[in-house]
């Protein structure tokens, strides 16, 4: 159950957490050709997680970094892992096989997680309930 989706960017736990229809990079263009705000949600999603571990960035300059480099879109998870010096844990699968690893990264361990489900992706920081 969701209990609290918010529509804005705030802290949490101390990290802004990201929109892609915030601006100013709201309407900057991705190599796909559309807006931030059309599809921006990966590289949004990925500067969520480096703040999370740290980093101070805005999704702007996330992708005025990968983009020159054709990482942006379609993302490259690797590259733009050794981009920014982060270690990135892949699980796949549909949720009934990932929920057990998902809720122990983010109840038991306190991580934030990155969800991506086609065509979106987001930040899981934590739960209520």
């Amino acid at each position: 159950m969701v209990l609290e989706v918010r529509n804005h960017d705030m802290q949490i736990n101390g990290v802004t957490d990201y929109k892609q229809y915030s601006t100013p990079w709201n309407t900057s263009k991705t190599s796909c050709g559309g807006t931030m705000q059309q599809e921006g949600c990966v590289i949004t999603a990925f500067t969520n997680i480096l703040n999370y571990k740290g980093k101070a960035l805005k999704p702007d300059s996330v992708l005025g970094t990968l983009k020159p480099k054709g990482q942006d879109c379609p993302f490259a998870w690797a590259s733009a892992d050794a981009t920014y010096g982060i270690s990135s844990v892949r699980k796949d699968g549909v949720f009934n096989t990932i929920r057990q690893d998902l809720f122990n990264a983010v109840v038991k361990q306190r991580k934030a997680v990155l969800v991506h489900t086609q065509p979106h992706s987001f930040v899981v920081y934590g739960f209520k309930g």
